[in-house]
């Protein structure tokens, strides 16, 4: 598998940003043109949240690059969503230094930093320098995950559905399990004293593994806040979580309906993506549903779950 790094970057309004000539095209982007030659171009559209705009499709033909060209279709588009919108939002590969370094001068700030992992679509086996017990490890792995939004990652046999891995047989393999919020968590704090992968329907588990653990203070990583949802479906298993480590009675429906009522659980029960379903939601909402918790741990280099 290769890894390909990416990077967001956020930019707020500065007062002001002028418009340089030199342009075609209006409302989705613009273009550049010389001497009837299209040679550069950049998208302008609407994120789907807030006042939010989505800048996209940076480009400059090779022969016209270092003249600034993409300064100025930059500077076109963030005039743009001066007069539209509150803020702008951008994806970039983490190795492209000269595009985060114009990106930075003209104001963006990097938010989050991810992974998107992908492979062939059928997992084979190594080659005969591998040892055997290895090979025989990866002939039995199944791999379930997803990237920003619910889309599943392609190649993999399972996206990151908790419906449609209840429905799977997955006995006897091992599930290599990448996401593009949650699994980055375990990563980013891998070396915690102790670290564990927690959701309402293992919440109760969670928190008397944690009571067992005896551990003097307890850090809960959100990792469902994103530009365009409040990620208020992990806040809710973490207020449960830490009530229930106070001793307290909580009204688990209560934090189900939170569960439900978040951005990200509108967007599962509205039923119109088919990498959101609703069945997933029900699963997610369904408190205390295992009795067992999820303590992660580092092996040979791996995030491990047992």
């Amino acid at each position: 598998m290769q890894p390909l790094w990416g990077l967001l970057f956020c930019w707020k309004l500065p007062g002001r940003v002028n418009v340089r000539p030199g342009f075609a095209g209006r409302m989705t982007g613009f273009v550049w043109v010389e001497h009837g030659r299209l040679v550069g171009n950049v998208s302008v559209t609407p994120a789907g949240f807030g006042r939010g705009w989505i800048i996209a499709n940076v480009a400059v033909h090779p022969d016209y690059r270092r003249r600034g060209i993409a300064r100025q279709l930059m500077h076109a588009a963030l005039d743009l969503v001066e007069q539209r919108g509150a803020f702008a939002i951008l994806q970039v590969d983490a190795d492209n230094d000269g595009a985060r370094a114009l990106y930075e001068q003209l104001g963006f700030a990097e938010q989050r930093t991810f992974i998107r992992w992908r492979r062939a679509t059928h997992l084979r086996l190594p080659d005969g320098n591998t040892p055997p017990l290895a090979a025989r490890r990866m002939a039995r792995s199944r791999t379930a995950g997803a990237i920003g939004g619910g889309d599943p990652v392609e190649g993999f046999d399972f996206g990151n559905s908790p419906a449609q891995l209840l429905a799977a047989n997955l006995s006897g393999h091992r599930l290599i399990l990448s996401t593009a919020a949650g699994v980055r968590g375990l990563q980013r704090f891998h070396d915690a004293r102790r670290l564990f992968a927690a959701s309402l329907v293992c919440a109760r588990a969670t928190a008397d593994a944690i009571r067992v653990a005896r551990a003097a203070e307890v850090c809960f990583v959100i990792t469902g806040e994103w530009v365009d949802r409040d990620g208020d479906e992990d806040i809710a298993c973490a207020d449960y979580i830490e009530a229930l480590l106070r001793g307290d009675r909580p009204d688990a429906a209560h934090f189900a309906r939170r569960v439900r009522d978040s951005d990200f659980g509108r967007r599962f029960a509205a039923g119109t993506s088919p990498n959101l379903p609703v069945a997933d939601l029900d699963i997610a909402a369904d408190v205390d549903r295992f009795a067992f918790a999820m303590p992660v741990r580092r092996e040979r280099g791996h995030l491990v779950i047992r």
